[in-house]
Parts: C-alpha cells; structure tokens; sequence
C-alpha cells in the first residue's frame, strides 16, 4: 500500500485553534445572527457566573453537604441532596 492514500481520502489535519475565527470577526455575517450570538454568549457567561457563585457559597459558607459536622441536606445521600438542591437553585435563578 502506498503511503498516505487511503480508501476514504486523503488526510487531512485540523486546522490550528489560531486558524479558527468567527467569520463575523471577519467582517462577513452571511447569516446576520452577529448581535444575537453575542447576547446568547454574554447570557451564557451570566449564568456560568451566577452558578459559580451559588454553589461556592453553597459548599464553602453555608457548609450545605455537612464535611464540618451535620449536612443541611434532607437526604441521606450527600451527592442525591446535592443534586436536588443545585436543580432547584437552577429552577430558580434562571
């Protein structure tokens, strides 16, 4: 077999992460979505935040699943409690 042929195509390699760009950076927006996908990512960013700050205070202040002494939890399994309760935070602050 010849080096570098294969039965599905030539091989290609990925480009660099440099290499890839949002063609809106570009200056061409075929789609016009630009401002939108902006907003969705500021908002993503948002509740990334808003997560990370609940579940620090959650864990670190409030001591929620009890690792200094008794749990706050009213389920016998730690990781189940944790679970329910970071859902219904997420209910809450969406």
């Amino acid at each position: 077999m010849l080096a570098g042929l294969s039965l599905c195509g030539p091989r290609h390699h990925p480009p660099p992460p440099s290499a890839v760009a949002d063609v809106a950076r570009a200056g061409n927006d075929p789609t016009h979505t630009w401002k939108l996908r902006v907003r969705m990512a500021a908002e993503g960013d948002r509740r990334w935040q808003v997560l990370k700050q609940t579940v620090r205070q959650a864990l670190i202040e409030h001591d929620l699943v009890g690792l200094r002494g008794m749990s706050k939890l009213p389920h016998g399994n730690k990781v189940e409690g944790f679970a329910a309760w970071l859902k219904e935070e997420l209910r809450q602050k969406k």
